[in-house]
């Protein structure tokens, strides 16, 4: 997810508020370089101290405390994309303009669940 920021580094939802990113841990193309020439300016924020956080891919680490005598434990993870978040869609509709308001119907009728994109399952005592 991104996350811009305005001038006073708080969270700017609209696109013409935003300054730079805050976060910006959008999973990086497969074959992303850090050497390549704009990389900088293109690169991930926030994920400083992720060494595992590269092109194509991230890993994601879970810590669940849970009595073993009531295992085996069927654990499953889902990777999903959502196209517009809560806290965009919130800032778009709180502005009064036809167009809004036209996508605003749209959007109201429109499917939307997040689409899973990858799902992995398994099975830890």
């Amino acid at each position: 997810e991104s996350v811009m920021g305005d001038v006073d580094q708080k969270p700017a939802f609209r696109l013409l508020q935003g300054a730079r990113y805050l976060k910006d841990n959008r999973l990086l193309p497969k074959g992303w370089d850090a050497a390549l020439a704009d990389a900088s300016e293109i690169a991930a924020v926030g994920v400083d101290g992720d060494p595992d956080f590269t092109g194509g891919g991230d890993v994601t680490r879970y810590r669940i405390a849970a009595p073993a005598a009531s295992g085996p434990y069927r654990i499953t993870a889902e990777l999903c994309y959502q196209t517009l978040g809560a806290r965009f869609a919130a800032e778009l509709f709180a502005i009064d303009a036809p167009e809004v308001r036209a996508f605003e119907r749209m959007f109201s009728r429109a499917e939307r669940a997040p689409v899973i994109v990858d799902a992995a399952s398994v099975t830890a005592n």
